[in-house]
């Protein structure tokens, strides 16, 4: 009886990749909206030896725009204090004001 049933096909486990998003083509490109004037916004930058954090603020500092650190870049505790983790913050909040249309940024 057991050689009368079918075996079922075994479907492959395949692993998803984790994708990689590049905030610094996002950054580089022009905006696909139509300009609405100037918008202003505050760049709060705090960098220490352990990390960077970059708080994209309106200009009363109330509400949060956009934020971004180096912990949140990179896979590695070692690597939030380096340049690269910063400037791929950098590109990250540049990237979601140019989405919210802020046209000029004050740094603090």
């Amino acid at each position: 009886m057991a050689k009368d049933k079918k075996a079922a096909p075994q479907q492959r486990t395949e692993k998803k990749e984790k994708a990689v998003v590049s905030y610094e083509s996002k950054a580089l490109e022009a905006p696909s909206t139509k300009p609405r004037g100037e918008r202003w916004a505050v760049a709060h930058v705090y960098s220490s030896k352990n990390d960077t954090i970059i708080t994209l603020t309106d200009m009363t500092g109330a509400e949060t725009i956009a934020l971004g650190s180096g912990g949140m870049m990179v896979n590695t505790d070692s690597q939030e204090g380096g340049a690269y983790a910063a400037m791929q913050a950098a590109y990250k909040v540049a990237a979601e004001a140019k989405e919210k249309g802020i046209t000029n940024i004050n740094i603090e």
